[in-house]
């Protein structure tokens, strides 16, 4: 009985490490086998890809001068390389974009309160006046500052117009950003069904990889644009604010140089109404001193005397066109 209690312990003890290891072994097994599988639905679920615009522009010089391929297979390549490198560069583009309208969420209120002080400060100013140095001025000189301010009010007129445009786009664009995000998301839904479409028989590797390609850019592309559309989303009230004082304050600008503008046309106006009547009265004192001189010396002073009037005439019309 002892002895067999002894045998039964050295094989126990025997056991013991070949069972522990044999566990371990299939352990390590198993676990070593499930990984491969493990990855390999991680790559079908979400598609890394790893295209660059310089392989792209690569493949599409060797298939461009490939002499291998026939001319279906070649311009189904080119036109799946063409479009992926597009989807490259637009996702950049919608990356940048979403970048711009992140930034404007903080800089907009800011400039948004630096237009609402320089505003403030424009409603504060005493009404528009001429200043002395003008009456000094002749008459052509009053006519160039005249033409320059009327310059400097089509500047602000067409600021005005943009800052009005810009407001009153911010109505419709926030439905259009929504159908944007509808579409985006449908769209990636498609793909990922596309994605999980089987391989066309006989399709050649390289045109089922390039297929690919696309559909995985595509997808990042969208990502992209969703992201861009709910950054315009977020920023569009501090945008909105922003358009809104700045309307405000073109509006202002714009009202003070027309009444500028137009207190300069009247001074004008009374100059040239001034200074015609001063040849007038000059012309007709020529004619007077002409009076039984020779007859050559008389018409010519009565010529001088229409021909002032007709330049009077001529003024008038020219300050009703400026008023008009």
């Amino acid at each position: 009985m002892i002895r067999c209690q002894a045998f039964y312990c050295r094989v126990r003890e025997t056991a013991l490490p070949i069972y522990r290891n044999n566990v371990f072994t299939i352990l390590l097994l198993v676990i070593i086998g499930l990984a491969p599988v493990s990855g390999f639905a991680q790559s079908v679920a979400t598609p890394e890809v790893g295209v660059t615009a310089e392989l792209l522009e690569g493949r599409i010089q060797e298939v461009d001068s490939s002499s291998a391929l026939d001319e279906a297979n070649k311009s189904a390549l080119l036109d799946l390389y063409r479009k992926s490198l597009g989807l490259i560069n637009q996702r950049q583009s919608y990356e940048s974009r979403a970048l711009e309208f992140s930034e404007v969420r903080e800089s907009a209120p800011k400039q948004a309160g630096v237009l609402r002080g320089q505003l403030e400060q424009l409603e504060a100013r005493p009404a528009s006046t001429l200043p002395d140095t003008l009456a000094k001025k002749s008459l052509p000189q009053l006519e160039q500052q005249l033409l320059s301010e009327k310059a400097f009010l089509s500047g602000l007129r067409a600021g005005l117009t943009e800052a009005s445009a810009l407001l009153e786009a911010q109505s419709l664009r926030a439905q259009q950003v929504r159908e944007g995000l509808d579409q985006a998301r449908l769209r990636q839904a498609e793909i990922s069904e596309e994605i999980k479409l089987p391989t066309t028989p006989g399709q050649s590797p390289r045109l089922a990889e390039a297929k690919l390609w696309a559909l995985q850019l595509e997808t990042r592309t969208l990502a992209a644009e969703t992201e861009m559309l709910n950054q315009e989303l977020l920023s569009q009230p501090m945008r909105i604010e922003l358009y809104g004082v700045q309307r405000a304050r073109a509006s202002r600008e714009w009202e003070r140089q027309q009444r500028y503008v137009e207190l300069i046309g009247l001074l004008v106006g009374e100059r040239r109404v001034s200074e015609a009547e001063t040849a007038k009265l000059e012309a007709e004192e020529i004619e007077r001193n002409t009076f039984g001189k020779h007859q050559l010396v008389q018409e010519i002073a009565q010529n001088n005397t229409r021909l002032t009037e007709d330049l009077n005439r001529l003024a008038a019309q020219v300050d009703k066109i400026s008023s008009d």
